[in-house]
């Protein structure tokens, strides 16, 4: 059996918690917006799903105190507070810079010929003028 991916082991850790806790998408979403953030659905649903690895910022911290506030009296549930999502959403993230890096890069059309310069004297090729003829 190999072994789980930061990004999953996030992802199923996540999933756990707002499971315990009983709070759906919605729920999480009226809660964060009374406090200012924004938890839409769709960003929950990456994060748990383990689409998309969460940045540690603000909205991060808030979910998991959300949660973990929730969850906190349920039968066998852990809290372990944010420093411990941290370090696990820590690692998701480097794993995620890496897996990307690794990635060749996408292909891009080469770049446009450059207009060519006038010819000296300022005429275009083929066009010539008549000279005045002296009188």
């Amino acid at each position: 059996m190999g072994e789980t991916s930061a990004r999953a082991r996030l992802a199923e850790e996540l999933r756990k918690l707002q499971t315990a806790s009983g709070l759906t998408y919605t729920q999480i979403e009226i809660q964060a917006a009374k406090q200012g953030r924004k938890l839409g659905k769709s960003k929950l649903s990456g994060w748990l799903k383990g689409t998309n690895v969460p940045r540690a910022d603000a909205s991060f911290a808030l979910l998991i105190q959300l949660l973990e506030a929730r969850a906190r009296n349920k039968p066998g549930v852990t809290v372990r507070g944010l420093p411990w999502w941290r370090v696990l959403q820590k690692e998701a993230a480097t794993e995620r810079e890496a897996t990307t890096a690794l990635k060749p890069a996408a292909r891009t059309a080469p770049p446009a010929p450059k207009a060519m310069p006038p010819p000296p004297g300022g005429r275009e090729q083929g066009h010539q003028t008549a000279e005045p003829s002296p009188t």
